[in-house]
């Protein structure tokens, strides 16, 4: 029940403040696809890979860079990454402060909170760290696995315990993310201890964002093959608000977990 109460609480406050999400995101998506864009033709080796990304039959074979189109294209790909991150981190964290500050976005553009942004990605930094740490002995497992010749279904057992297992260390340690934002900075231990209890409600508030993302994607997908470029901008938009659920869903769980907030 309190998985569902989360998800729930996490999608009544994007939809309560829709006029506010307008008004922190609106402006930095705008200034970024207009540079992403830039970028893109900038560098025409990018170009040509992006390219691919949108073509309307999904089988069609990918373009082969030559060597010396390298440099272009991870050059390109970099400032695309780069752009892609720093907005992102923009408006979540204005997001978080909106929530947890009541910090109102003034106009059009969201507040730029730059130690706040920098805090916040140092975060993901760590998190990013701690997953690479993680994925060795995953691999190692697998590769048992593999080797002990324990066939399909035990590859299925173990990479859904295993997945459950990860998920909900994640998001136990990612209050850390939240909490930078707002400039309370938790440690990992603070976090994962802050959420002591509430494995399964977690399971079940990222089993729900997941069923929503599907039930979605396949509308998408669906619109795709009929009307491809409205298949192409409503897949843009499921990204987004697919993004804001997520970043609203840890805003409800430090709310509730650190500061004691009712769901």
């Amino acid at each position: 029940m309190q998985g569902w109460l989360i998800f729930k609480h996490a999608v009544a406050m994007l939809w309560g403040n829709k006029g506010e999400v307008l008004q922190i995101a609106l402006a930095p998506i705008l200034i970024a696809t207009i540079l992403i864009l830039g970028t893109i033709a900038t560098f025409s080796d990018l170009a040509i890979m992006s390219e691919h990304l949108f073509d309307s039959d999904p089988f069609a074979q990918a373009p082969v860079l030559e060597p010396e189109q390298f440099g272009s294209y991870f050059t390109g790909l970099t400032f695309y990454l780069l752009l892609s991150i720093g907005f992102t981190i923009w408006v979540i964290v204005a997001w978080h402060r909106f929530i947890l500050l009541n910090e109102q976005p003034n106009g059009w553009v969201p507040p730029f909170n730059r130690d706040r942004m920098w805090a916040y990605f140092i975060q993901v930094l760590k998190l990013f760290g701690v997953g690479i740490l993680i994925g060795i002995p995953l691999t190692i497992v697998f590769v048992v696995i593999g080797a002990a010749g324990g066939g399909f279904v035990a590859f299925l057992v173990t990479g859904i315990v295993l997945g459950l297992l990860v998920t909900v260390l994640f998001v136990r340690w990612s209050l850390i993310l939240p909490a930078a934002a707002i400039g309370k900075p938790l440690s990992l231990r603070q976090s994962f201890n802050a959420t002591k209890g509430a494995a399964f409600a977690l399971i079940v508030a990222v089993v729900l964002v997941a069923i929503l993302q599907f039930c979605l994607q396949f509308v998408a997908g669906i619109l795709t093959e009929s009307l491809y470029l409205v298949g192409v901008a409503v897949n843009l938009l499921i990204g987004f608000a697919i993004g804001m659920l997520n970043a609203s869903i840890l805003t409800t769980l430090y709310g509730h977990y650190v500061e004691g907030r009712e769901l």
